[in-house]
């Protein structure tokens, strides 16, 4: 299992993504390294990422670790040698203090404050170039409003990734979904074990449940993913929402 994570990790290079799992295969008997050539399928056109991620994700996990903020620029285009035009807003330099480093969507995300206390961005890692530590203070992060809101509620950092679908940042609420059984274990493994579940009386073949959740674009993203296993059924706002957003899509087509 660890071999083929490794091996399908887009924020790894590919030399990384080979020299770690040949070094996972040390660990076995002589059989099993044979049976793990076999079996751990490598396709290296999938490590997209450049050989400078593995130093930012350091330097971003010792700022954390020292509290300080880091600095970088933003390479939209995902370009081996962008040039300035190329990176976001022109190459500007960001400044952020750094909380957490969390994976998702195959790539690893930094949360992190801007500005005077405000609420969370969110920045990848694969797309973060001339990452430098600072020696400026990171903000505190009791003081960042997302947060205290997340402690006023009784939350924490797990919930609000769980309520954030694909890393997209905004307000929350609760909305009803009606959903196939088989769609079960995908609902469990992105909002958690937690939810109350019940199936429906009239139809065995359904289940219904509610979430907790910012109603945008990644959550719009993920239930149109399931297609049409899952269907909102209120509130009506977010119903007329996805509405629109299916609409947005079609209309590339037309």
């Amino acid at each position: 299992m660890l071999a083929d994570a490794v091996a399908s990790a887009r924020f790894l290079a590919a030399d990384d993504a080979r020299k770690l799992g040949d070094a996972i295969m040390t660990l076995g008997t002589e059989s099993d390294k044979e049976l793990l050539k076999k079996a751990v399928i490598r396709d290296e056109s999938l490590n997209v990422a450049t050989k400078q991620a593995k130093y930012n994700f350091d330097r971003i996990l010792e700022a954390i670790r020292e509290r300080k903020q880091i600095s970088f620029q933003y390479n939209d285009k995902h370009l081996a040698k962008p040039a300035q035009e190329d990176l976001r807003n022109d190459g500007m330099i960001y400044y952020v203090s750094p909380y957490y480093l969390v994976p998702a969507k195959n790539d690893y995300y930094v949360i992190a404050c801007t500005g005077e206390y405000k609420n969370f961005s969110r920045y990848r890692v694969s797309r973060m170039i001339n990452v430098k530590e600072t020696e400026l203070a990171a903000k505190d992060i009791k003081l960042n409003e997302t947060y205290k809101k997340l402690l006023a509620d009784g939350k924490g950092i797990s919930d609000y990734l769980r309520e954030h679908i694909n890393m997209w940042f905004g307000d929350t609420q609760r909305v009803n979904l009606h959903c196939k059984q088989r769609t079960r274990l995908d609902v469990l493994g992105t909002f958690g074990n937690l939810l109350n579940i019940s199936d429906c009386k009239n139809d065995k073949e359904y289940f219904t449940t509610s979430v907790q959740v910012q109603a945008e674009g990644g959550f719009f993203n993920w239930v149109a993913g399931m297609g049409g296993n899952v269907i909102i059924t209120g509130p009506e706002c977010v119903r007329e929402a996805y509405k629109k957003y299916l609409e947005s899509q079609l209309a590339l087509y037309k």
